[in-house]
């Protein structure tokens, strides 16, 4: 119907306004009772029949309708602009080819420790809980030893006055860890046979390794039964593991803990209050492993336990 107003009202443009819409009306046997429209109608119908609509059709509440549509659509843009922004800022810093290039620039090596002292309590990093940094958010992650067992790393942690925890993503950066843990087994046994008594409670050291790669997530048997393999059954309740799906599971983590690349190997020297203490990067240069081991002994020499 409307098609057929539309052909009638161009052929007769002579015609003013009134005679036009008169005409129209009478052609199209349109009774004055379905001319009674609300506004919604009156300007569909007119917006339809001349492509706009006139200015005395305009409601009074259109203004702060359009005042209001506006306001959120600038907030809807800036709230777009500033989630791009922070999606170019992560690729930026986690960039898999950025740090591919580093870590064969450097070795994994981001920096060096110069000395064994301690960090100051009050301006040290506190270890955060996976459960709160890792993971999508929605389901809980679930770290294990190779023994299959899931573990609360923090509760690890506490359990000792002093934990050299090494935190990796890629096996190129576990491997990096070896030189550490020998120097590590060595001062355990030295410390054992001076002392007269087990060290166990006092020090310890917890391979944590976190995989981004769904791939390797749905192959996590294959990939637990090789780390069996290859890893010393005694150190199996210590080498734990999380599967993850991307690495965009790991900004939070990483951000809260001064990781700036995945590729390499991070080693944290923690007290029993979960803060960080002591930390070195990539394979030990230098004095690296005396003071990594001078860090250890500051804390297991400490009488303070949380109770």
């Amino acid at each position: 119907m409307l098609h057929k107003l539309t052909r009638t009202l161009i052929h007769q443009q002579q015609l003013s306004t009134t005679q036009t819409l008169a005409s129209l009306i009478l052609k199209s046997n349109i009774y004055p009772s379905f001319l009674k429209l609300d506004y919604t109608q009156h300007r569909f119908f007119l917006k339809k029949l001349f492509g706009k609509e006139t200015n005395n059709s305009t409601s009074p509440n259109d203004n702060d309708k359009q005042s209001e549509f506006l306001k959120e659509r600038e907030k809807l843009a800036t709230h777009l602009k500033n989630e791009r922004e922070q999606i170019y800022d992560e690729i930026n810093r986690y960039s898999p080819l950025k740090e591919i290039k580093s870590v064969l620039k450097h070795k994994g090596k981001l920096f060096i420790s110069t000395s064994g002292q301690l960090t100051a309590p009050e301006k040290s990093i506190v270890f955060p809980s996976p459960d709160a940094s890792l993971g999508d958010g929605r389901n809980k992650v679930a770290i294990r030893n190779l023994k299959g067992e899931q573990v609360d790393l923090l509760k690890m942690i506490r359990n000792c006055r002093a934990t050299l925890l090494f935190v990796n993503f890629t096996e190129y950066g576990s491997n990096m860890t070896k030189e550490w843990k020998e120097a590590f087994d060595e001062f355990q046994k030295r410390y054992t046979e001076q002392s007269g008594a087990s060290s166990i409670l006092k020090a310890q050291c917890i391979d944590f390794s976190i995989s981004e790669n769904y791939v390797i997530a749905w192959l996590e048997s294959v990939v637990m039964n090789n780390l069996k393999s290859k890893i010393a059954p005694e150190m199996h309740d210590k080498t734990l593991v999380t599967f993850l799906k991307s690495n965009n599971e790991t900004y939070k983590f990483k951000d809260m803990i001064q990781i700036t690349n995945s590729k390499t190997c991070y080693v944290f020297v923690i007290d029993q209050q979960c803060r960080i203490r002591w930390k070195a990067v990539g394979l030990p240069e230098g004095k690296e492993k005396e003071f990594m081991i001078s860090a250890i002994q500051q804390l297991v020499a400490q009488t303070e336990r949380i109770k």
